[in-house]
């Protein structure tokens, strides 16, 4: 492996146990995987049930059928 390779993974390594201790589920758990897409979508779109502005993408330019796309994506990635 690389140079460039092995740094990047320590680095995907940092940020997941960053978001784990924050608190974000993995994409592979059943979390997010039996999570409804308008679920995933409305998380993204408006910041989820808290209604959390930082983590609100709609004011910044991800309309609904972008989060949905993105909610698709989300669970894409936890079946790899």
């Amino acid at each position: 492996m690389s140079g460039k390779r092995r740094g990047m993974s320590g680095r995907r390594r940092e940020s997941q146990a960053a978001a784990q201790k924050m608190g974000a589920p993995a994409f592979s758990s059943d979390k997010v995987q039996k999570a409804p897409f308008a679920e995933l979508a409305d998380f993204i779109e408006s910041g989820g049930p808290q209604k959390n502005a930082s983590h609100a993408f709609a004011s910044k330019g991800v309309g609904q059928a972008d989060a949905t796309r993105l909610a698709a994506y989300v669970k894409a990635l936890g079946n790899k």
